[in-house]
């Protein structure tokens, strides 16, 4: 909220300030800052910039309308590269130590934010026709670079959706659907040794549906999957490394 706060009051000193120097300075500062927000904070940022309505005559109107340029695009669909230890770094961060399962120790290396307004938009309707004050949570997915570059563009696809050229790694444990796992490194499994030795998993936030006793007896219970409910966030990149640097590494 902070941040949200920082950088709209950076916004109006820009739109307002008459010299040149601190417009530069301004807007140099900005454009780093905008790059590490997510969706819901660029949201938020360019709702402030409209409110502010110059005259058409005047250099706040062409600095309004280039920043709000700027902004719109980055909305619709960007995936940036997160500075180490900044505010989402550490969010992540802490959230992928913190669900590992096993024995095997692991780092981010680099992390990259997504934006997409389209799944963004997808996402909170299903959240409010299923239950809005049910909290979402992260879970990890694991698969090839250039698959995780297309889920963020295009969301997750239910098997029978992917292209021909698209192979399915397993018919899955429950059937046909879209698998993650609470465990970052349950997902790492699936880069490692499906993918070729992948070193890259995504992070997304999925909101829940309804659960019910199915009856034993049945080989399938219908496809209730809904790709919607699963909004991807995060690329994270990562290695291996030897628990023993880990213990040399504490304080």
């Amino acid at each position: 909220m902070n941040k949200i706060l920082n950088i709209s009051i950076s916004c109006y000193m820009l739109l307002n300030s008459a010299s040149n120097f601190q417009q530069f300075y301004l807007l140099k500062v900005l454009i780093s800052l905008v790059h590490q927000c997510n969706y819901k904070q660029l949201k938020q940022i360019q709702q402030s910039v409209q409110l502010y309505n110059p005259s058409s005559e005047t250099v706040s109107f062409v600095h309004r309308k280039h920043w709000l340029n700027l902004i719109e695009p980055l909305i619709e669909y960007s995936v940036d590269e997160i500075v180490p230890h900044s505010y989402w770094w550490k969010e992540v961060e802490s959230n992928f130590f913190n669900s590992l399962s096993g024995v095997q120790q692991y780092r981010i290396t680099n992390l990259f934010i997504i934006r997409n307004s389209k799944l963004e938009e997808q996402f909170e309707s299903i959240r409010a026709d299923i239950n809005e004050d049910r909290l979402p949570f992260y879970v990890y997915h694991g698969s090839a670079p250039e698959c995780l570059q297309q889920i963020s563009k295009t969301g997750f696809k239910l098997p029978q959706e992917l292209p021909d050229n698209v192979e399915v790694l397993d018919p899955g444990f429950f059937g046909n659907g879209i698998y993650h796992g609470f465990a970052a490194d349950y997902a790492i499994q699936y880069s490692e040794k499906y993918k070729q030795g992948s070193n890259q998993i995504m992070m997304s936030c999925i909101t829940s549906g309804k659960s019910y006793t199915v009856k034993k007896g049945h080989d399938k219970y219908g496809k209730n999957v809904n790709s919607a409910q699963i909004l991807p966030l995060f690329i994270i990149q990562f290695k291996k490394v030897s628990n023993q640097i880990i213990e040399e590494e504490q304080p």
